[in-house]
């Protein structure tokens, strides 16, 4: 099925929200009143050839106003004064969700993620490359800080981050870890697949690279799903049998760095998922509802003991009520379009999105195109 055509102004908006929600390059308060201010500019110019659920995503903008503003406001009522900044803020950035699915059809959304994802890619690499093996120094690029903290290097649309040992050899492009990257390239590489029938050219195989470059354990997971649900292995069998090994050597040498530095005895996966013990030591009663905003900040984030994934830390601020909500959102509104749901899903246990308004269009049933009357899956395009 062949999508609208979207103008330049909306093209803009919706590229420029995927920016500000990944970029840590923007102040975090700032990143609220960008994002809604884009999604309303994303509204104003929306094709007139869409026709909005609104009473479906305003039901479901009930919900999640009850998830993320009424039950917080009772898990802190003690001390409302400290919360209700971050609860504005929360359900600012779902708002700016809600705004998104009212402006945007599936299908159009998709194409301008996979449009300048490419883009940034294909600018991006050829920075990233010289850098990462040697052939320039890290000091000639300008240091930016994040949260307070210094780091890395940067140049705009590539970040170079920056640990005690020196810069992460990981492909972040200009997000704020390889991890969040990995899901905008994971959705692009699907839909650019899925819009070439199955088949593997040039520009997919340039976001094959960044995922492997990125080495994002989820990632690469996720691509192998990915491949395996929209390739048409027949159509590309001489680029398998020309690659094949080649994709097997590289994987090979991935597969030995998520082995020596991120499984199991390791202190990234001790400093990501010992957290998880949460679930066993807590009560019931704090594992259904959850802790609230300020038992979260002040106790478990001030401890560095908060969840580095989406899924920890809604348990902690809100509870299994909140994380199953937004589960059956997503399932509900993207069921029969299951590459894309699987993608974001699966990032779900391993960063920190549920807050971002690019993931939070999800949450919605998206905009629909008249003359059809309902939106169908890319995969039956």
């Amino acid at each position: 099925m062949s999508g609208l055509k979207q103008s330049f102004p909306n093209k803009l908006c919706l590229s420029l929200l995927i920016f500000i929600t990944l970029s840590p390059l923007i102040e975090a308060e700032l990143k609220a009143p960008i994002s809604l201010a884009l999604a309303f500019l994303g509204f104003l110019f929306r094709s007139e050839n869409i026709s909005i659920n609104f009473l479906n995503n305003l039901r479901v903008l009930l919900v999640l106003f009850g998830v993320f503003v009424l039950h917080p406001i009772i898990l802190d009522m003690e001390n409302l004064g400290n919360s209700i900044v971050w609860i504005i803020g929360t359900f600012s950035l779902v708002f700016s969700g809600f705004i998104l699915a009212n402006s945007y059809t599936k299908k159009d959304f998709l194409d301008i993620n996979e449009s300048f994802i490419i883009v940034i890619i294909a600018l991006g690499l050829p920075i990233y490359l010289p850098f990462s093996y040697g052939l320039f120094d890290y000091d000639l690029l300008p240091i930016y800080n994040f949260k307070g903290c210094e780091r890395g290097y940067t140049v705009g649309i590539v970040n170079f981050l920056t640990h005690e040992y020196g810069v992460t050899a990981r492909f972040s492009s200009f997000a704020r870890e390889p991890g969040i990257m990995q899901v905008f390239i994971l959705l692009a590489l699907n839909n650019r697949i899925v819009r070439m029938r199955g088949s593997i050219d040039v520009l997919s195989l340039m976001l094959i690279v960044a995922l492997f470059l990125g080495k994002s354990t989820t990632g690469l997971f996720a691509m192998l799903i990915v491949l395996m649900m929209s390739c048409n292995f027949y159509k590309n069998k001489i680029f398998f049998a020309l690659f094949g090994c080649i994709f097997i050597y590289f994987f090979i040498i991935e597969l030995k760095y998520i082995f020596d530095y991120k499984l199991f005895n390791t202190h990234a996966f001790e400093a990501r998922y010992n957290r998880y013990e949460y679930l066993i030591n807590t009560n019931l009663v704090d594992l259904i509802f959850g802790l609230g905003n300020n038992v979260y900040n002040e106790t478990l984030a001030a401890n560095d003991l908060g969840g580095f994934d989406s899924f920890l830390q809604l348990i902690q601020r809100y509870g299994i009520i909140a994380i199953f909500t937004l589960f059956l959102l997503l399932f509900l509104n993207n069921y029969n379009d299951p590459a894309p749901l699987i993608i974001i899903l699966l990032a779900f246990f391993s960063q920190s999105l549920w807050l971002d308004p690019i993931i939070s269009y999800f949450y919605f049933c998206p905009a629909v195109v008249k003359r059809f009357g309902y939106q169908y899956s890319p995969l039956l395009r």
